[in-house]
């Protein structure tokens, strides 16, 4: 569920998402998904076979979606040579998000049925289907809460995406173990071949730990410079409810709320500011209370505060978004939060 949530909310980003962005990336996801299950559901083997295979696929699912993150930044780019700003259309983005969805999404569709028959043999359960599915939906459930109210706020997708790649390698590596028919622990890790590999597993997890805060901070920083090409970004934040960036250049910050400007600073579009204030403003015979919603600081508020009113209330929707755009000092800001009616 996480790892669906993050390639989600990168997609949302890179084509400016909306619900028909949203609905196109769950399909794909969701068909995916569908038909990886589907195809590992006819697969007849033994217990072993079927060990072999979830470890497999675990495996596979752990290295792909650290790539799937990376590469849904800047996918647009490399197949249609979209730019940064530019919006894609929806052909574009079906295709993106379906080549993204199926280097994940079928594998760990195909988990599913391979986990069912995996514990059906192993415990000779009847109702493994079952226990599973209930298994999935706490999970989902849980993922879904830890991610909103703790995860997005504190880490950075590729950070996200690379601890999801350790716990199923985790997984794999203790299916290993627990799957061998060996009882005498001793022999189980130094005779038995698959003890073996799971001794070199344990070892190239322990390597991929210690090196995990630089791989991630790297390819991070690295996504983002092909992401926001002949751009500087000087911030980067996810929040519960989106994502921003600002970026710098030639002495000009740029923030982007789900990668639409919304302020560019300490020069901003008055001309188009403007009509947004005073049409409004001067429709009104005596406006005495202003309701602003979204997208006051860096302008809006300063061509407001220019009408005479009693008060002027400002909300918005993300309450990173202020706190953030005060950081870099501008006139124009300090200007707007000091009005007394605010």
């Amino acid at each position: 569920m996480v790892g669906q949530l993050i390639l989600l909310r990168e997609l949302m980003i890179v084509f400016y998402g909306n619900e028909l962005v949203m609905g196109l990336i769950l399909s794909n996801w969701l068909i995916l998904e569908s038909l990886g299950a589907l195809l590992a559901g006819k697969i007849k083997a033994a217990q072993q076979g079927y060990a072999r295979l979830y470890i497999a696929g675990l495996s596979f699912y752990a290295f792909s979606l650290p790539a799937c993150i990376y590469l849904s930044r800047i996918i647009d780019q490399i197949l249609f040579g979209v730019i940064p700003g530019q919006t894609a259309g929806i052909f574009v983005l079906f295709i993106s998000s379906l080549l993204l969805a199926a280097a994940v999404s079928l594998v760990h569709g195909a988990l599913f049925p391979l986990g069912c028959m995996l514990l059906k043999q192993a415990h000779q359960e009847h109702k493994a289907t079952g226990k599973i599915y209930l298994y999935e939906n706490i999970g989902s459930l849980t993922a879904g809460v830890l991610f909103t109210l703790f995860l997005a706020r504190h880490f950075h997708s590729l950070q996200i995406g690379l601890a999801i790649s350790l716990m199923s390698l985790v997984a794999a590596g203790l299916l290993l173990v627990y799957l061998n028919p060996e009882r005498d622990l001793r022999r189980r890790f130094l005779k038995n071949s698959i003890g073996l590999n799971g001794i070199i597993f344990l070892l190239l997890l322990i390597t991929g730990t210690a090196a995990f805060p630089q791989i991630s901070t790297r390819l991070h920083e690295h996504s983002l410079e092909r992401q926001w090409r002949g751009q500087e970004v000087v911030h980067y934040q996810n929040t519960p409810y989106g994502n921003i960036v600002v970026t710098h250049s030639e002495s000009s910050y740029t923030y982007f709320y789900d990668a639409r400007m919304i302020a560019s600073l300490p020069v901003p579009d008055m001309a188009k500011i403007s009509d947004v204030a005073h049409l409004s403003l001067l429709s009104h015979p005596d406006p005495q209370q202003i309701l602003i919603i979204g997208g006051g600081l860096g302008g809006l508020l300063h061509e407001v505060q220019q009408h005479p009113s009693s008060s002027l209330i400002y909300a918005e929707l993300d309450p990173d978004l202020p706190e953030i755009m005060q950081i870099f000092d501008h006139d124009l800001i300090q200007k707007e939060m000091a009005d007394p009616r605010l």
